[in-house]
């Protein structure tokens, strides 16, 4: 918001996720709000969005997200305590969601992989 000038009405629901937020603007008429690329599909309308204020309206799609075309997207970051040891479970579980196998669970929850589809 403050890239655009804008600032957060007084009143703004807050919800603590995306699916709570989902359902909230299912249920509330005239609502809006801002959820994850994988929280969209089914029965959800979506606003395109102009990176400039005259510029092309892109659709929150992976393949605009991957391209850097679709303005508002983030990443998703794994936070540890430090350096996961070698081998441990973390180690692994890290390991794993970045392997091919990991990537192509990510895409079947409706995210954008981070390495290209091989």
């Amino acid at each position: 918001m403050k890239p655009f000038g804008f600032k957060v009405k007084t009143g703004a629901m807050v919800v603590p996720s995306n699916p709570a937020m989902r359902l909230s603007v299912e249920q509330t008429p005239y609502s809006i709000g801002y959820v994850g690329l994988g929280f969209i599909e089914g029965n959800i309308d979506v606003v395109y969005v102009a990176k400039g204020k005259n510029g092309p309206l892109y659709a929150p799609t992976r393949e605009n997200v991957r391209k850097g075309t679709y303005p508002i997207s983030r990443f998703l970051y794994l936070v540890t305590n430090g350096i996961p040891e070698s081998g441990f479970l973390i180690d692994r579980f890290i390991d794993f969601v970045k392997s091919p196998v990991g990537q192509v669970l990510v895409e079947q929850c409706g995210y954008v992989a981070i390495y290209p589809k091989e």
